[in-house]
């Protein structure tokens, strides 16, 4: 064997060590080897697990600010934990705008009502929601559906007390967009031919779980926004980012 092709075997084996031991992904000046990558995929090469393993781990580091070694699933939930808290808080103004647009572009309707029986006036339940008098106890005084007069009016579906405004009874709908139903200012629709009081609830009574659905739309563009600002390079074997879409995805070459 000649110097030559020794030099070409040494120089295809130093390259086959750099494949191993190179980086995956590098965001924002933190580094991924691809050993720890096929740490983080539990060992599976499928190229489609790798990608959706890394995307996960440049996703989670383009959002932080410092966030050290990631090399295991727990490990991106912890950080998870770290980065949503403070997305969520950000945007809060922002989702409370949005959903107090109510039938005009809020993502979810948070809806109470109080069924009235026909001897009550709904006049009179307006005044005392004027005068100061809750919604909540109205509701436990003359709702005749004692499940809403059990929750105070809000109608809870599988323990969630918002649902996408496309899940609401159409019926129910037509009639709040009819007698112009706002956020906060309760009003009087007709169902089934009798009188209910119905409000779209002030953001402010919702729970924190509540607020934090509500959240998602502005988080989720907010974290849009650090995936495109995010500077990452990929490994050519694996494939390229994809900014917009926020996600490895298969080079064209390979496609």
């Amino acid at each position: 064997m000649t110097a030559t092709a020794l030099l070409a075997v040494g120089a295809l084996a130093s390259c086959d060590k750099f494949e191993e031991n190179g980086d995956a992904a590098v965001v924002n000046g933190y580094k991924l080897s691809l050993d720890q990558l096929d740490d983080l995929a539990e060992g599976n090469d499928d190229p489609g697990v790798l990608r959706a393993a890394l995307s996960a781990w440049i996703q989670v580091v383009a959002a932080s600010e410092d966030p050290g070694e990631l090399l295991t699933e727990d490990d991106l939930a912890a950080q998870r934990g770290v980065v949503i808290p403070p997305l969520i808080e950000a945007t809060r103004a922002l989702a409370q705008e949005q959903y107090e647009q109510g039938l005009d572009g809020s993502p979810l309707l948070c809806i109470a009502v109080i069924p009235l029986a026909p001897e009550v006036s709904s006049a009179a339940i307006l005044d005392a929601l004027e005068s100061g008098v809750s919604f909540a106890e109205l509701a436990a005084e003359f709702s005749e559906d004692p499940s809403l007069a059990e929750s105070g009016g809000s109608i809870i579906v599988s323990g969630q007390e918002c649902l996408p405004t496309d899940q609401w009874n159409a019926a129910l709908l037509e009639q709040l967009a009819s007698e112009e139903i706002t956020v906060g200012e309760a009003g009087v629709i007709l169902l089934n031919a009798s009188e209910v009081i119905v409000l779209l609830r002030p953001f402010n009574d919702l729970t924190d779980a509540s607020k934090s659905a509500l959240s998602q739309g502005p988080v989720s563009e907010a974290l849009a926004e650090l995936y495109r600002a995010a500077e990452v390079t990929v490994h050519e074997s694996i494939g390229v980012w994809d900014p917009e879409q926020g996600a490895v995805v298969e080079s064209s070459s390979h496609e």
